[in-house]
């Protein structure tokens, strides 16, 4: 018998690589979305869980349904459209709507990694609430030697696996709640 898990974590790995929102409802847009908002007519305003990486959808009012679409990062169009797809907000945002109330525990994290000045977001989250911490980002899932939801905790059980992490993390902290 397979874990349950690994329900959730296929879930999770065909919402993080789907093709961006074109062709999607209304409906869908707002649920793969924190907050989105109407700015004109037939044209929604989506943001990120984090708020850095923004979506401004245009719908077509005969399908109802995305017909194009311009993503931003802190308000400025990204050029670069079939490179952002998985860019890792737009992962962790994904990632972090599907396990959300599919999860006991969910959050995004930021991070700074100890080699560089790159930032990068994730998803930590637990199937049971004694269990394990999971780290997912667009590479895919691990499981973090911790069952602890302090944040201090997370990242000493990160830089355990200082490969994984570009030679560790020097800062994390939590983006959603």
């Amino acid at each position: 018998m397979k874990p349950p898990g690994l329900k959730i974590i296929a879930l999770v790995i065909a919402a993080a690589s789907a093709q961006a929102n074109v062709g999607d409802t209304i409906d869908q847009l707002w649920a793969r979305w924190s907050q989105c908002s109407t700015v004109a007519d037939n044209t929604v305003q989506c943001l990120s869980a984090s708020g850095y990486t923004g979506l401004r959808a245009f719908f077509d009012p005969r399908t109802g349904r995305v017909s194009s679409e311009i993503l931003e990062r802190n308000g400025a169009p990204v050029l670069d459209n079939d490179n952002l797809q998985n860019h890792c907000e737009i992962v962790a945002q994904r990632a972090f709507e599907a396990l959300r109330s599919a999860s006991a525990w969910c959050a995004i994290v930021g991070m700074q990694f100890t080699s560089g000045d790159v930032g990068h977001a994730a998803v930590v989250y637990k199937h049971q609430i004694d269990g394990p911490v999971i780290y997912y980002d667009d590479r895919g899932s691990l499981e973090l030697p911790t069952t602890s939801t302090d944040i201090w905790d997370i990242m000493r059980a990160m830089n355990r696996i200082p490969k994984h992490f570009n030679g560790g993390v020097k800062e994390l902290r939590f983006l959603t709640g």
